[in-house]
């Protein structure tokens, strides 16, 4: 996905993302939250800071940036996406949005790559 960005914005998203990977989620959430107000668009970013919401347990906010995520035409972590936004739904609202997790979860058992389908098969059998 960096082929087509400028320069300034590939340095900005991967400052972001790298404070991500050191455990630096208020600084990396300050970054994507910075660099989302020029680029509303961004899977990549969008898709970092569901992880930080999930993991802060704001699952409201998690299922909002996973959706957006979602909804791109064309991303390469599209099926984790999928994934965590069924796990937020099960966390954060819980039996009601069993059904809705399940369907989330099914989706990932149609992406090519298989990566998650064990995985998502165990989340629908437990959420059934």
């Amino acid at each position: 996905g960096f082929a087509k960005m400028d320069e300034g914005r590939v340095d900005s998203l991967q400052s972001a993302i790298e404070l991500f990977q050191l455990g630096k989620f208020k600084e990396a959430r300050v970054q994507f939250d910075t660099y989302l107000n020029i680029y509303p668009d961004d899977a990549m970013a969008l898709f970092h800071l569901g992880e930080i919401e999930m993991g802060d347990q704001n699952y409201d906010k998690a299922i909002a940036n996973y959706q957006m995520v979602i909804n791109t035409v064309d991303f390469e972590l599209k099926d984790y996406a999928q994934l965590h936004l069924g796990q937020c739904l099960v966390l954060f609202e819980g039996k009601q949005s069993k059904k809705l997790a399940v369907k989330y979860f099914k989706m990932v058992l149609d992406h090519s790559d298989t990566r998650l389908h064990a995985i998502a098969k165990a989340y629908i059998a437990m959420n059934q």
